[in-house]
């Protein structure tokens, strides 16, 4: 019934289509203990805006866009994918 329904096409082996989105590159992973962590997610637009002014004092194109808490620290999402001086960039002060 099958080779009548679909003639020619019958016995092809179907492709599976499908894509994977892994971790995107343009991110910086900072390791940031958990008692921290809700400290830092309670204001995290001033800390965008110091990133940003940081990174625009180094004369860096780059600028972040969001944070948001992942396992063992924060994650700071960029428009471009960050290089060893942007990452050098001392950017939260605990006390």
């Amino acid at each position: 019934m099958h080779k009548v329904a679909f003639g020619q096409y019958a016995n092809r082996a179907k492709k599976v289509q499908f894509t994977t989105k892994g971790p995107s590159r343009k991110q910086a992973i900072i390791p940031v203990h958990n008692n921290l962590v809700e400290s830092i997610m309670g204001n995290t637009s001033t800390h965008i805006f110091q990133i940003n002014a940081l990174l625009k004092n180094v004369k860096s194109l780059m600028h972040s866009e969001f944070i948001y808490p992942c396992s063992g620290g924060i994650t700071i999402v960029t428009n471009n994918v960050p290089n060893p001086s942007n990452l050098s960039i001392k950017i939260f002060q605990v006390s």
